[in-house]
Formats: C-alpha cells, structure tokens, sequence
C-alpha cells in the first residue's frame, strides 16, 4: 500500500487523533470514577465501623452479636482490642481471631474514627 493515497492518510490521521485524544480522555475518565468508588468505599466502611464501634462501647452489645450482624450483611470485619489483638473475625482465615495486628504498619493502623470511639470501651472494630 502506498502512503501517498488519500485514504491511508486519512486513515492514519484517524487512527492518531483516537491516541492522541481517547485514550488519555479514557484514562482521566477511569482515574474520576476510580476516585469516586474508592471514596465512596471508604466512607461506607467508615460509617459501618462507627457505627459497630459505637455499639460494641456502649455495652449493650457484645462481639459476637456484631459478628453475626456482619455475616448476615455479608461484610468481613475484625473486632480488634486495644491491644490490637483480633477478638472475632468473619470471613477471612488469613487474619485469625487471635492474631495481633501491629499498630504502624502501611496504612493508617487503626480506623481512627473508629479506635476513638472505641477508647471508651474494651474493644473497638
């Protein structure tokens, strides 16, 4: 094929603006969303450890009533000490119930939001 035809250069120049325009508009598009689910995520973890931390100190529940809520919604959740010992865990045999969990490591450690609410009883998630 010679490239002095018009329909190669066309479609050369077609082929070069997609790269030079849709992959990169395809990219940010991809970074925006990913942004918004990870965000989104992380609040809704957020709230739900709020939330079981909040009733886990107020002592009218206890660790294994969470954990039976946690598998009915279908969540892997940990109820951690302040020792950062694991009391009850749903879910997951990497991270047995027992297992300390080290308190500076990658990440944040502990939900903060969550370790604070917790400060005021024994265990917090």
């Amino acid at each position: 094929m010679k490239w002095n035809r018009i329909v190669a250069k066309l479609g050369g120049m077609i082929i070069l603006l997609f790269l030079v325009v849709m992959l990169p508009m395809g990219f940010v598009i991809n970074q925006v969303f990913k942004g918004f689910y990870y965000k989104s995520t992380q609040e809704k973890m957020t709230q739900l450890s709020d939330r079981y931390a909040e009733a886990l100190s107020g002592g009218t529940v206890n660790v294994q009533m969470i954990m039976m809520m946690a598998e009915f919604s279908q969540i892997n959740s940990f109820a951690i000490n302040r020792e950062g010992k694991i009391i009850a865990s749903t879910g997951s045999e990497s991270l047995p119930a027992g297992f300390v969990v080290p308190r500076y490591g990658v990440g944040t450690g502990y939900c903060e939001k969550a370790s604070g609410a917790a400060r005021r009883g024994n265990t917090g998630i």
